[in-house]
Order: C-alpha cells, then sequence, then structure tokens
C-alpha cells in the first residue's frame, strides 16, 4: 500500500480537477498529470464499474493499482499529482502484469519516469 502522505486526499483531488491537467490514455488505464508545486509525487485511484455489486472487483484493481504505483514510486518525478482511472467493463480484474505494463507506458509517455 503506498503511504498516506503520497496519496491524494479528497480535497487535494478535487482541487486537481479544478486546474489544468493533462490526459494520457492507455489500452486499460487512464492516467491524468498536473504539477503540484512541491517536492513529493502524489497519486490517487479512481475505479468506476458499468456492472452492479462488483466492489470486490473494483477494490482488487486500486490494490492493484496501487501496488504498481508503490513499486514505481522512487522512479517518478518529484512535483506531480497522477490520477490513475479505470472503467471496470467486465465481472473481473484485469491482471497485475496488465495494470503494470499500461501504467509504465504512460509515466513514460508522461515524461514522468
Amino acid at each position: 500500500m503506498l503511504k498516506k502522505s503520497l496519496r491524494l486526499t479528497r480535497t487535494e483531488l478535487s482541487a486537481f480537477f479544478a486546474r489544468r491537467f493533462r490526459v494520457y490514455r492507455g489500452d486499460v488505464v487512464l492516467l491524468r498529470v498536473s504539477r503540484n508545486n512541491t517536492k513529493t509525487t502524489k497519486a490517487a485511484f479512481v475505479v468506476s464499474s458499468a456492472i452492479k455489486r462488483n466492489a470486490p472487483a473494483r477494490n482488487m484493481v486500486r490494490r492493484r493499482l496501487n501496488e504498481v504505483i508503490r513499486e514505481l514510486h522512487p522512479r517518478i518525478i518529484p512535483g506531480l499529482d497522477l490520477v490513475f482511472s479505470f472503467a471496470l467493463t467486465k465481472k473481473s480484474a484485469p491482471s497485475f502484469q496488465s495494470l503494470k505494463d499500461d501504467t509504465i507506458k504512460l509515466l513514460s509517455l508522461c515524461g514522468a519516469l
């Protein structure tokens, strides 16, 4: 689990969507990036689902994305706010490896790695 000090709070997330950000779309993940004028990079995870009663799969995706960012955090440049979005369209969550590959591709594309 990513340390609490490295996650965006609800208030910070609201402020994030009020300012300008860049959007990068991957195969399974959508990444929104903005500068935060601090020396830390913070992340948030938004997982939606078109399927009702699918909380276990949504939570699994959130935990997997959290773990990917925890592993990659030392390599990510400081001073960014990252919001990862995922729309769950199936009953099951995608594999950890597919989420990791897509996240690395997006972070490289936006210049954060």
